[in-house]
């Protein structure tokens, strides 16, 4: 036992980058994994105990016993229960959570195929090593042990240091105020044990997997045959053995997967069908990193390589012949990249289209405008001696407090709705319809309740019950940005105020809050600071415009998806460990054939350059594929976010990050394949022609 260990420990520090792969490519996709659990775990403890703060008296909110009933088109008997305000947006939190688990598994899937294949190779290049031990008298048992306390120690350490990691990147995201939902801050540090365990046996698992493959090809090997002069490259042998080893990625995989997922399939959440959805595309992107992509890399060499040839004949002529021959070995670093970028895209697709959706609605709702609202020292409404001021520049709006939010419910006299005809002329009818009879909702609100133009709603509370028919569903009648969420701030609805009996007293008073645009241009001006300040010196109250509104909407946006970018970053380093790690071990491979291009008369310099223009092809396909899987899976996500969420965004994409994705691919594999290209210039021809 002794001299395994022994024989172990020596293997380790003379193969001290493969062994720093293979412990990196644990440690990060399990401190991706942990932390985004470490993170989701207290977000959701934060949000529950804040909850029960509300609910035992200790933080007073307004509440409202204003029940909102769908009636549908009948109007005659109740179609669905009453929602409470409460929940009625946790769905779209929980999807963000899921997303937000979703996307740790991508780093923790790269992670996995740099420990596969390190492993995967790292055996096979000790052949001549593990036959010359059997040649002394080593059993295949022996040999096995050998290789299992090997990923054994570096399974322990990388899911060691993964942990690790993890608990400093969260204390670091608790410091930001980083969390799965953009919603809430983070009030307790707690980590959940059982889950954490299981991730560290998972790493540990993932590396002893990865080297089940090889083992069992060992038993089949030709100790003569290894142990004779390798005169012709078995790298083609190598890719098969290392295609049926990235199979056992399976089981690791989908261990994390329940991990991740479990929490939500215990609650059994509408959106369930969501997951399998995503996970299903997981799967799909495994399948066609293990079959398609060699197939899909000759292709595009063929198809674009004869360009370079005219750039670097000689660097790109070598680099063509061996991207042809050996796309299975390529097609590792290709599928990291492809993957990390294409993830990298679909986030900046479902980003821009949040934020059109944003810069739309605060077009229509607003842009050119302020809003006075009521504060909890002043609940008074506003006097018509005050408001004189106003009447030669400005056109003012009276409205009530209304219920709280996230459905709120807003009476306002028809005189006061009118005057949107100055703002909108293409109002005018609706506005002539609206009566006792009717409620105009906004496009935010309607979707939340799943109501249609002229459906029937009923108002219920203690005090009575309406029914109403919708006129209309928009979002240019009014601008409440009473509520820090964006969604929340589109969510209301307007009723005549003789229906307002069904409210408490304290949310019906005519003017304690303000709209006010300017009379000469109610849509295009931009209300300036010392504007705003003659404004609360006049009121005496604080004005909001409309434009920090949507500035601030937007900057909510970029807040929510900080998770993803650091879950997308430590991918980006695996990525690039990934390209590393592949062109290094390459460069190890063909000693010989750069030894032999030596003698026949390269320079230095064009063996450096041909290893750079392989990674700058690895780059070229990374690029291209992650373009090409990106725009879908952006496509699919926003058609996903439409149907599970109340949000009402459309695709949009940008040729700028089509372009900043080819380039970054790019740039990454060529700062990866730097030390590779440095080895292989220094690698002295004499001594590797001698060897064998």
């Amino acid at each position: 036992m002794r001299l395994i260990f022994t024989i172990v420990l020596k293997s380790l520090a003379s193969n001290l980058f493969r062994s720093i792969c293979t412990v990196s490519g644990i440690a990060l996709g399990v401190t991706t994994v942990a932390t985004v659990l470490i993170l989701d775990y207290n977000t959701h403890l934060s949000e529950r105990r804040m909850l029960s703060h509300l609910e035992s008296g200790k933080v007073m909110a307004p509440k409202s016993d204003l029940q909102i009933i769908v009636l549908g088109k009948s109007g005659q008997a109740p179609q669905n229960p009453a929602k409470s305000p409460e929940n009625i947006l946790e769905e779209d939190y929980e999807i963000m959570r899921s997303a937000v688990r979703l996307a740790s598994l991508l780093s923790f899937f790269i992670g996995a195929i740099i420990v596969y294949y390190t492993i995967g190779y790292s055996v096979q290049q000790r052949k001549k090593e593990f036959a010359l031990l059997s040649s002394l008298g080593t059993t295949f048992g022996q040999t096995t042990l050998i290789i299992l306390v090997e990923v054994l120690v570096l399974g322990i350490v990388g899911s060691g240091l993964g942990l690790l990691g993890s608990i400093q990147l969260y204390k670091i995201l608790w410091h930001f105020g980083v969390t799965t939902t953009g919603r809430s801050h983070l009030i307790t540090g707690y980590i959940p044990k059982g889950e954490f365990i299981t991730v560290f046996f998972t790493g540990i698992l993932t590396a002893i997997l990865g080297a089940v493959q090889p083992v069992m090809h060992l038993r089949k090997f030709n100790v003569g045959a290894a142990l004779q002069p390798r005169f012709v490259s078995d790298e083609k042998q190598q890719a098969s053995v290392l295609a049926s080893n990235i199979l056992s990625l399976v089981v690791p995989l989908f261990l994390i997967t329940y991990i991740l997922l479990r929490p939500f399939l215990k609650q059994l959440i509408p959106s369930l069908y969501f997951y399998v959805a995503e996970l299903s595309f997981i799967v799909s992107i495994f399948l066609v990193v293990v079959f398609f992509i060699p197939k899909v890399i000759a292709v595009i060499v063929r198809a674009f390589g004869r360009v370079f040839l005219r750039i670097f004949p000689l660097e790109a002529k070598l680099t063509y012949s061996r991207f042809i021959h050996f796309s299975h070995l390529i097609s590792w670093p290709v599928s990291n990249l492809m993957l990390v970028f294409a993830f990298l895209l679909t986030l900046h697709i479902v980003t821009k289209s949040l934020k059109v959706e944003i810069l739309g609605w605060g077009k229509k709702a607003a842009a050119g405008i302020v809003f006075v609202p009521q504060t909890r020292k002043d609940s008074s409404a506003f006097s018509i001696d005050k408001l004189k001021a106003l009447d030669f520049k400005y056109t003012y709006v009276r409205l009530a407090r209304g219920t709280p939010g996230p459905n709120r419910i807003i009476p306002i006299e028809k005189a006061e709705l009118s005057k949107y005809e100055a703002r909108a002329p293409e109002l005018a009818d609706l506005i002539a319809q609206f009566d006792s009879e009717s409620i105009i909702m906004s496009i935010t609100m309607a979707r939340q309740l799943g109501v249609q133009k002229n459906d029937f709603i009923r108002l219920k509370s203690q005090r009575g019950l309406k029914d109403l028919r919708i006129i209309e569903i928009t979002d240019k009648l009014a601008f409440f940005p009473a509520s820090a969420n964006y969604r929340e701030r589109k969510s209301f609805a307007l009723i005549e105020h003789s229906n307002s009996f069904l409210m408490k007293p304290g949310e019906t008073l005519t003017g304690t809050q303000l709209i006010i645009w300017k009379r000469t241009e109610p849509l295009t001006y931009q209300f300036s600071h010392d504007e705003c300040k003659w404004l609360y010196r006049q009121l005496g109250r604080s004005v909001n415009p409309g434009d920090i509104a949507i500035y601030d909407q937007v900057h909510e946006i970029n807040k929510d998806f900080i998770i993803f970018d650091i879950i997308l970053f430590l991918s980006t380093m695996l990525a690039a460990l990934g390209v590393t790690n592949t062109m290094l071990i390459q460069v190890q491979a063909r000693r010989r054939e750069i030894a032999l291009l030596q003698v026949l008369g390269m320079t230095n310099g064009q063996i450096l350059m041909t290893i750079l223009v392989e990674g700058f092809f690895i780059g070229i396909l990374g690029g291209i594929l992650a373009n090409l899987l990106g725009v879908p899976l952006g496509w699919v996500s926003i058609e996903a976010l439409r149907a599970l969420s109340v949000f009402n965004v459309s695709f949009s994409l940008s040729t700028f990050h089509l372009g900043g994705i080819f380039i970054g691919s790019i740039i990454i594999a060529l700062l990866a394949g730097l030390y590779p290209a440095f080895l292989g210039f220094k690698l002295k021809s004499s001594e590797f022609l001698q060897y064998e």
